[in-house]
């Protein structure tokens, strides 16, 4: 009878066998090496012992994509259950009724001292609608994505939900959906040369100095 090949005991995938140098022996590794990419190392942890789980605990499922992609492809579903998370605690009221799609676009990558942007949001056509089945596609910068924090990653998906706004008649019913444009748009040199010369910039610093312990907080969060 052949031996059967150990498996992961998070996600239940065959995994290699290492031979010890010291003994010359073959010993099998309790967690792939794409779940410790993952972030797992063990599973259900009790008394400092590693218990098998009955059920296995699969990897995010972004973990599985490869580092480059040739071509948009769907979200994957972690992505996508941030997304969700976020727009529910910060947008439900606003983009009730939404129908809203999440991509991974190739890239660019960053690059110090340019700016790349890291996702796009768009507002699909009517006649598109028939297809996709959506009023927003939001597209997500892979390339970038795999570089930021858990911080700098729910900030950019609120973001972009930010950008997604109802389009209502005089009487305030819902008619359609649009694109918000950004509240400031200027350059650091001309608030170095000029100051806060637009009431955008000013509102802008209100909000800075109104929240400035719990801003750094999240900067400092978010460079970790």
């Amino acid at each position: 009878m052949a031996k059967r090949k150990p498996k992961c005991e998070a996600c239940g995938d065959e995994v290699e066998m290492t031979m010890q140098l010291s003994t010359g022996k073959y010993k099998s590794k309790k967690i792939c090496d794409r779940c410790v990419k993952a972030g797992i190392r063990g599973v259900m942890k009790k008394g400092g012992a590693v218990k098998k789980s009955k059920t296995p605990v699969m990897p995010p499922e972004s973990t599985l994509i490869d580092d480059e992609i040739s071509e948009p492809i769907p979200a994957p579903s972690d992505i996508v259950e941030l997304a969700d998370a976020i727009r529910a605690e910060s947008h439900e009221n606003r983009l009730k009724g939404a129908r809203i799609r999440y991509v991974l676009t190739p890239g660019p990558k960053p690059v110090p001292g340019k700016r790349v942007d890291l996702g796009k949001p768009r507002r699909v056509s009517k006649v598109m609608k028939t297809v996709a089945k959506a009023d927003f596609v939001i597209s997500i910068n892979w390339a970038a994505w795999q570089l930021l924090t858990e911080t700098q990653r729910a900030a950019l998906i609120d973001h972009e939900l930010t950008h997604c706004e109802p389009k209502q008649d005089k009487d305030g019913l819902l008619i359609g959906w649009q694109i918000r444009k950004h509240d400031v748009e200027d350059f650091v040199e001309i608030v170095e040369r000029r100051g806060l010369w637009q009431e955008d910039l000013q509102r802008l610093c209100r909000v800075v100095q109104a929240h400035q312990g719990e801003l750094f907080e999240n900067v400092e969060s978010a460079a970790r």
